[in-house]
């Protein structure tokens, strides 16, 4: 991320995960899930993984504190709006 901010696609980014996506793979054969398993024990962030860790490694390798913002919301939200 950081060097296409740097080559200029800052507000082109939309950063995203797939949290939600892995705890299907701890099914039981029943379809419930396990109140606890290794997924949330191993990332106790969870939906907020990028905005605690990548947003602040961004900033911490020297990414303007006026980007992030444009990478985190701004630029999903002109996506999703269609402009």
């Amino acid at each position: 991320m950081k060097t296409l901010i740097d080559q200029g696609y800052g507000d082109k980014l939309c950063p995203s995960h797939d949290c939600i996506c892995l705890h299907i793979h701890k099914e039981r054969p029943d379809g419930t899930i396990p109140k606890e398993h290794d997924f949330f024990r191993s990332n106790v962030d969870q939906y907020l993984y990028i905005h605690r860790h990548v947003f602040p490694d961004l900033v911490e390798m020297g990414v303007s504190d006026e980007t992030v913002p444009v990478c985190s919301w701004k630029t999903p939200r002109r996506f999703f709006a269609g402009s």
